[in-house]
């Protein structure tokens, strides 16, 4: 794809957070949402989300923590 064509995709900017503990543990997070489906299949993922129009990164990785993990700063 081209510059041009990747920005006509309907995305926004995001960001991903990866949280490790002194030990080297990473923690991730089991979806719910794939347990409802009921297919017997395990998701898990890292705190993600998208950066709202005139956020800074940052804030949006602090604030993506907040929302679905509860972890503030």
């Amino acid at each position: 794809m081209t510059p041009e064509e990747i920005a006509k995709l309907p995305y926004r900017k995001n960001v991903g957070i990866m949280l490790a503990n002194e030990d080297g543990k990473v923690w991730v997070g089991q979806r719910l949402d794939a347990m409802r489906l009921g297919t017997g299949e395990t998701a898990w993922q890292m705190p993600q989300g998208g950066v709202d129009k005139g956020e800074k990164p940052k804030l949006a990785a602090l604030r993506e923590l907040e929302e679905e993990i509860g972890v503030g700063p």
